[in-house]
């Protein structure tokens, strides 16, 4: 008895050592910082669509949007000066592939191999255009004679298929009530 007492009391100091050196940890936002750093990036938009640029990134649509915090942002498609600014702006962008350049007071970035491709809208009007200027495939009239010659053989089919299955199924039910008298 007198053992379990003393283990028990060994048990419970230990438990109150553990707990008395844990550190105690007390949840904190992030730290305040009065100068915040400058953030910039750039998308296209295509419909409805928002396409981030990164390294060997495929994006569609006509314009490029930066939004920063930066005092100043400039951007350079292939070395060639686009635009400077210090607010939010939008610039046009070619369909084809470039590297992209964002410079700011704190820093540089060059994104690589970036591939873009023109808006959807864009492709939907060019096509349109070329569909309306061609002449159909085949004339109406002679779709129409296809589709009820097709109509026509199509009911004959079932005709003569129907046909053969009733022939087949009177034939067997005949067969197999037929009685044959044998006379001597």
């Amino acid at each position: 008895m007198r053992r379990k007492k003393q283990r028990m009391a060994l048990e419970v100091s230990l438990l109150l050592a553990v707990v008395l050196l844990l550190p105690t940890v007390g949840a904190q936002g992030p730290p305040v910082d009065e100068q915040k750093g400058c953030i910039a990036f750039a998308y296209s938009k295509s419909d409805v669509h928002l396409f981030l640029i990164g390294e060997e990134k495929a994006i569609f649509g006509n314009n490029l949007t930066i939004e920063h915090n930066c005092e100043s942002v400039s951007i350079y498609f292939d070395d060639l000066f686009q635009a400077r600014s210090s607010s939010n702006f939008t610039t046009i962008i070619e369909p084809g592939t470039f590297d992209i350049t964002i410079e700011t007071d704190s820093f540089n970035i060059t994104y690589e191999n970036i591939t873009v491709f023109p808006d959807r809208l864009t492709w939907e009007s060019e096509y349109q255009m070329v569909l309306d200027f061609q002449e159909p495939y085949i004339a109406i009239s002679e779709s129409d004679f296809q589709i009820n010659y097709a109509v026509g053989f199509s009911i004959v089919i079932v005709w003569v298929l129907s046909v053969y299955v009733y022939w087949s199924l009177i034939n067997a039910y005949v067969e197999r009530n037929f009685i044959e008298e044998v006379v001597q």
